[in-house]
């Protein structure tokens, strides 16, 4: 039976159909690409038969697998190798509940993770364990949900090149009629041209690379010249003989046989000669071993394009694709040079300039301008031709790349997708259109972020995706170098020849000095606005997607809770009995973990009356509103067992309503709103985007935690424990009646026990205070409010940068300020802890970090200040000593540094391109001099441009000012100087001009603590050499006296020894007398 009605015959199950219908189709196209490879070692029509059994034996097995199977367990199974290891690891501490309690163990699972993923240099990323949190906080279902189109799009992209495939071979299968199988490896080589030569030389499976190379130029060069030859007869009338005469003769004996080329294939002669054998060797040794074997050579004829011959393709490999490469290169330097004037030109919105700082200070972005400088030079000269033959195929691949984007959204989230955009291939050959593609979008991206605010996904977003193509070239990279130390000592010459030397800066971190060359950077066309578009799609159109992943923000500060409110609060002076038992009304109270910290500040929630015994109500805390449903167990006395599920509703999400009606989106349908955002649509909330990810939200309805407690009646107290989501018992709760307005003014339990008529009288006393302050909006009212909102910014602030960054001692929340944070939270209503978090939010966002840089000092991330000192500059300007505004007055030796507090520095509160560095240094240290020498010569004369009075050493030098600009000391400690005469602000690089007067003492100061040091570790050194000579001076005694007790007792043996001798001899004698 064949194999048609073998398949014909099978029952297959409807619901398995498409699965089915996926297998034959897999198997159909492998069957059809491989057929000839698969043939090798002698495999006959049986054999072919046989492995189409064993496909569809694999068929039926799929088609067996029980729809009902665990899905955990089918999980858990197809877990790779780094998670199954992963797992082990978590069990191995206690298992998920363990891990999740412990700090320590999060920071060692997500190093462990990290580890994996580590940069070229080998160092691990610091793990920020705000953001593991953060992440374990996801809610499941939302993100299969969120994941689904993505996943969607890439089935589709993959079913398209499935199609595209099958066309390909459908066609290269045409290009030769397979006949009966002789023996022979070359019998496996597809292409006419490659199969005779393949044959003629006696080749196994593989042949060394250079001798391929050699032997198929000198085929084609004696094939052309043929052709050539030929034509010229057919013009003179000469006819061309088939005895021999002019016949072909194979590679080994004379001219190649007559077969079918393209009459313009000459123009390739000029580009395949023995110069650019390495190219060529490269374009078929995809591994880097030095050997080209079988399938090889199948692969590289079967990707030429469609019309192109085997010359044209060749010649394309041995220059054209230098030019491409060089011609990408120009382009992508434009793109990185356009994208730090952004940097540097201070058009960013303020919101977004953390974000954009962030993108483009990047490990990522300094790996790409490696590359990009690492490419050799372009030096040929006559390139029309080549452009000419070329372009159509280059043009060709920059569109297939845009389209297969454009159907993932443009997000590359894992090196699967990244294979599905740019097809199979090593990866260099798609890297430098790839990267230029992405970075153009980037670039259009990025222009926007001086128009709108940019949600704080948006740019992690498309870091992301330049996150994982470049994993995957320094994966690439680090085979080629595992490879290339098989065949040289020192792979690292061999890996700068690869791709015209792409991978060479990456590898080679002592040339890190490429970026202080500016006439590298000058040679660049500039990128006027609007040129980046240029060969894309129109950016409304169907096949495009919209520019920006994320909606964008209206603002910063999130409002919403105070209207939102409205929905919560009920009449305060509900009538406690109206439902028999007094559960009806207002609630509120707190959640602790089992180490007794708050983890949801005030919980405020209104029940309703219940239905028989069913409860429900809604209630807000600081993540949002939520609705209650449960039930209330009633029993004879006064306490009463109730339970209920804290329910976070996708209606009550940030934007919900306005996503429903669309019009925030300027009339765009409601289907296009409904994709646009997890977070909701355009028009939300900093806030809202913050706090999605603490939020248990979802598309869905999502049970975010439960309540099973107590409700006592005489009390009127809920008390109980809190389950989380997933089913576990995290801490407990506790709900009262107490009015919102008087939480803050709540006593502790050990004043209580102190004192207990002082601690309720002063809590009434405070709380019918505050209420009268609000109906009088009495100054202090208002000032204590403004107060409080001050202090907890300033201590939030503090504490999520403790969580997000390694930070200076002094910058640190004390255990007071820790407890003061928390008794804020506690007393502040949750609309007010929203509004207060946005502020926080807000002023995070608008801070400068110096991304990849920290205090030389201490270690902190260089958040505002970044104080460089002018002194302490390698020569080449790549390393030099850095500063927080803590550390800057401290003596530091380190990496061939010695730094004085004496010494200039410039302090820059923008990030720093690393282009500039140079640029940056060399001016400030003129502008420093420059200063000196006019306050010598004009002593007196200068004045400080905030208070006016005359400035001396040490003081302040405006570096962005057009006019001299001279600060006092005093001034620049004041959070409030203002600058009235100049255009000064405080975000304008200075110049801190020191007093060196003080230089020689200080120099004087260290040589003297130095030579202290020394002295008092030489004594300690002579000390020690003392305490030695004595222990062994009771050595030597201890081994004396035991030297002498040894002799005694060897004496005393020898005695009696001698003694029994006698004896023995005394009888001897006796005896032979008798």
């Amino acid at each position: 039976m064949s194999n048609a009605n073998k398949r014909k015959s099978m029952k297959i199950d409807p619901a398995d159909a498409a699965l089915q219908a996926t297998i034959d189709g897999a198997a159909s196209i492998a069957w059809k690409e491989n057929n000839v490879s698969k043939l090798q070692s002698g495999m006959d029509k049986v054999g072919v038969e046989e492995a189409n059994v064993k496909l569809e034996n694999l068929g039926d097995t799929v088609q067996s697998i029980d729809e009902g199977v665990n899905m955990l367990k089918l999980l858990r199974v197809l877990d790779s190798p780094r998670e199954k290891e992963l797992w082990k690891l978590v069990k191995q501490k206690g298992g998920p509940k363990a891990c999740l309690e412990d700090d320590n163990i999060l920071k060692e699972l997500a190093t462990s993770r990290s580890s994996q993923l580590q940069n070229s240099q080998g160092v691990v990323d610091n793990v920020k364990l705000g953001e593991v949190k953060q992440s374990l906080k996801e809610d499941v279902d939302k993100s299969l949900t969120a994941n689904f189109t993505v996943f969607e799009k890439k089935l589709e992209l993959q079913r398209a090149q499935l199609v595209s495939a099958m066309d390909r071979i459908v066609q290269r299968e045409s290009d030769r009629v397979l006949s009966a199988i002789t023996s022979g490896p070359h019998d496996r080589v597809v292409d006419k041209d490659l199969h005779l030569i393949w044959k003629e030389m006696g080749w196994k499976s593989s042949v060394k690379a250079r001798h391929f190379v050699l032997a198929v130029h000198d085929y084609f060069i004696q094939k052309l010249s043929a052709a050539a030859a030929e034509q010229e007869r057919h013009e003179t009338g000469t006819v061309y003989s088939e005895d021999g005469g002019g016949a072909a003769a194979s590679v080994v004996s004379g001219a190649p046989p007559k077969t079918e080329h393209h009459d313009d294939d000459s123009w390739t002669l000029d580009f395949i000669n023995l110069s650019r054998v390495p190219a060529i060797l490269e374009a078929f040794d995809d591994d880097g071993s030095g050997f080209i074997n079988v399938v090889e050579v199948n692969q590289f004829t079967s990707s030429r394009p469609k019309n192109w011959s085997l010359l044209h393709w060749i010649a394309y490999w041995a220059e054209g694709w230098h030019y491409t490469i060089w011609d990408y290169r120009s382009k992508i330097g434009s793109i990185l040079n356009a994208m730090e004037e952004l940097l540097d030109s201070g058009d960013t919105h303020q919101a977004n300039q953390s974000l954009v700082d962030y993108y483009l200070m990047s490990e990522e972005i300094l790996q790409i301008d490696q590359m990009v400088h690492s490419v050799a030079r372009y030096t040929e000269e006559n390139t029309y031709t080549l452009e000419e033959k070329i372009r159509p195929y280059v043009d060709e691949e920059e569109e297939r790349l845009r389209a297969n984007l454009n159907r993932v959204g443009w997000n590359i989230d894992g090196f699967d997708t990244l294979t599905l955009v740019t097809g199979p291939g090593r990866i260099e050959r798609y890297l430098f259109p790839l990267l230029y593609l992405v970075l153009d979008r980037h670039l259009r991206v990025l222009r926007r972020a001086s128009e709108e605010i940019f949600n704080p996904s948006e740019l992690h977003s498309h870091s992301q995706t330049l996150t994982v193509i470049m994993e995957a070239a320094m994966a690439r990279m680090r085979t080629l170098l595992a490879v290339l130390r098989q065949r040289s000592s020192n792979p690292g010459i061999l890996l700068g020849n690869v791709a015209f030397g792409m991978f060479k800066l990456l590898n080679d971190p002592s040339m890190n000095d490429w970026y202080i060359n500016e006439d590298e950077y000058d040679e660049f066309p500039t990128l006027e606005e609007g040129e980046e578009d240029d060969g894309e799609e129109d950016e409304e159109s169907s096949k495009e997607p919209k520019l920006l992943n994320f909606p964008p923000l209206k603002s910063l500060v999130n409002s919403d809770g105070y209207e939102e409110i409205t929905r919560v609060e009920a009449d305060q002076q509900d009538d406690v009995t109206a439902d028999g038992l007094g559960l009806q009304g207002m609630w509120t109270g707190y959640t602790v973990d089992s180490e007794g910290t708050d983890t949801d500040g005030l919980t405020q929630l209104h029940i309703k009356a219940p239905d028989g015994d069913k409860i429900q109500g809604i209630g807000m805390n600081k993540f949002g509103i939520f609705h209650i449903e449960g039930q209330i167990t009633p029993a004879e006395g006064t306490q009463h067992k109730i339970r209920f599920n804290f329910i976070y509703k996708a209606s009550d999400e940030p934007g919900a309503k306005e996503a429903e009606g669309g019009e925030e989106d300027g009339g765009e349908n409601k289907e296009e709103n409904e994709g646009e955002d997890e977070a909701g649509n355009e028009g939300g909330t900093q806030a809202d985007a913050e706090s999605e990810s603490d939020t248990p939200k979802g598309n869905e309805d999502n049970v975010a935690g439960i309540y099973d407690g107590i409700f006592d009646t005489a009390t009127l107290t809920i008390n109980g424990t809190w389950i989380n989501g997933d089913g576990n018992e995290t801490g407990t709760f506790n709900l009262s009646r107490r009015p919102v307005f008087a939480c803050q003014f709540k006593y502790t339990q050990p004043q209580f026990e102190a004192n207990p008529a002082w601690a309720r009288w002063s809590y009434a006393l405070a709380a019918i205070r505050q209420q009268v302050q609000t109906r009088l909006w009495s100054w202090n009212y208002l000032k204590a409010r403004v107060d409080t909102r001050k202090r907890y910014v300033e201590l939030r602030l503090r504490q999520d940068t403790e969580n997000y960054y390694s930070v200076h001692p002094d910058v640190e929340l004390t255990e007071q300020e820790k407890v003061e944070l928390n008794s804020i939270e506690q007393g502040l209503p949750p609309p007010e802890v929203r509004y207060y978090q946005s502020l926080v939010n807000e002023a995070a966002v608008q801070r400068c970090i110096h991304h990849g840089y920290s205090c030389d000092g201490c270690d902190a991330a260089l958040i505002g200040a970044r104080m460089i000192c002018l002194t302490c500059v390698s020569d080449n300007y790549v390393d030099n000593m850095d500063f927080c505004d803590l550390c800057f007055d401290v003596t530091k030796s380190d990496r061939g540094f010695n730094h004085y507090p004496e010494h200039d520095s410039l302090v820059m509160f923008q990030v720093l391109p690393r282009r500039a560095r140079r640029d940056k240094i060399n001016r400030a240290r003129e502008f420093a001099s420059f200063g000196r020498t006019s306050l010598e010569i004009r002593e007196g004369d200068l004045l400080c441009v905030s208070c006016s009075t005359p400035v001396s050493l040490p003081c302040w030098l405006c570096y962005d000012c057009d006019n001299e600009a001279y600060i006092c000391v005093d001034c620049q400690q004041k959070d409030d100087a203002t600058y009235t005469n100049y255009n000064h602000t405080s975000s304008h690089a200075i110049i801190r001009l020191s007093d060196t007067s003080t230089l020689g003492k200080s120099l004087e100061a260290t040589v003297e603590a130095l030579d202290s040091r020394l002295s008092k570790d030489i004594a300690d050194v002579h000390g020690r050499m003392d305490k030695l000579e004595e222990m062994i001076k009771g050595y030597e005694s201890g081994v004396n006296e035991k030297i002498t007790s040894l002799e005694v007792l060897v004496q005393q043996r020898l005695s009696k020894v001698e003694e029994l001798l006698m004896q023995i001899l005394s009888g001897a004698q006796g005896q032979h007398s008798a």
